[in-house]
């Protein structure tokens, strides 16, 4: 049976005495695939932060791997892609191959070297990602979406149990953005790994998660996809036709009630 690898009860958080999380609570199951969505300002970059010991609560708990977050100590199982990667300004001394085999670095123990097995796995992030052509080249020389490509392959070179990725689509083409999909969509159903994706693409996501979030501030809606096509409450607070473009993984075929 799988266990929950997150647990977020009654969490609240304030920012500068506003409440920007209002009691939220659900859990990720190992395996899930849950997107996270909503409109800007609802808090849920804030909420993954706060997940990860970035942001602190006001109230509330957060247990990862049956832990609370404050105990917490095995970060190598968990995967991180923030939105904006604040380490690859320029004047960052560091190639692409370098970035990337720094991800595998935390699950090596001291003196912390790589090997030759290391240097494959990169080469196979960066193919998966498309960009084996950029290996050598200094990061503070690609474009937004270059480098947004370079830390999810870092992220996945490290072969995490859980991979948290924030807006990671928002700087990549269309034809990057959906080779980027399907091979998260492998890494969950292939490879059984869980991904918590923050989207602003509500009407895609549904193609590929297992269960919906939407917060907006607090929770508005927490379960699977078949759930919210029939939530009444949720046709209320959206109307039919975007309820289904939510949906989406049910191609219309959805019957409210």
């Amino acid at each position: 049976m799988p266990m929950k690898v997150l647990e977020v009860v009654d969490l609240s958080v304030l920012y500068q005495d506003v409440e920007v999380l209002s009691r939220v609570s659900f859990d990720v199951m190992g395996g899930d695939y849950l997107g996270i969505v909503g409109p800007n300002g609802s808090g849920k970059t804030t909420l993954v932060r706060c997940c990860l010991g970035l942001v602190e609560a006001v109230s509330g708990q957060i247990r990862l791997f049956g832990t609370e977050r404050g105990q917490f100590s095995e970060w190598y199982r968990i995967g991180y892609v923030p939105q904006a990667f604040e380490g690859a300004q320029r004047g960052f001394p560091a190639t692409v191959g370098e970035v990337v085999a720094s991800g595998l670095l935390s699950r090596k123990r001291f003196p912390k070297r790589l090997d030759r097995p290391d240097a494959e796995k990169v080469d196979e992030v960066l193919e998966i990602l498309g960009i084996q052509d950029l290996k050598k080249k200094m990061i503070e020389r690609l474009s937004g979406g270059q480098r947004q490509r370079v830390f999810l392959a870092r992220a996945l070179a490290s072969d995490p149990e859980v991979l948290f990725l924030d807006e990671p689509t928002v700087a990549l083409d269309p034809t990057t953005r959906e080779r980027f999909y399907e091979t998260l969509d492998g890494f969950n159903h292939k490879e059984g790994k869980t991904i918590v994706i923050i989207t602003h693409d509500s009407g895609t996501i549904g193609e590929y998660a297992s269960k919906l979030l939407y917060l907006d501030r607090s929770v508005v809606f927490f379960g699977d996809f078949g759930q919210f096509c029939r939530s009444e409450r949720m046709t209320d607070y959206f109307g039919e036709h975007a309820q289904h473009m939510i949906c989406h993984q049910h191609k219309g075929s959805c019957i409210v009630g």
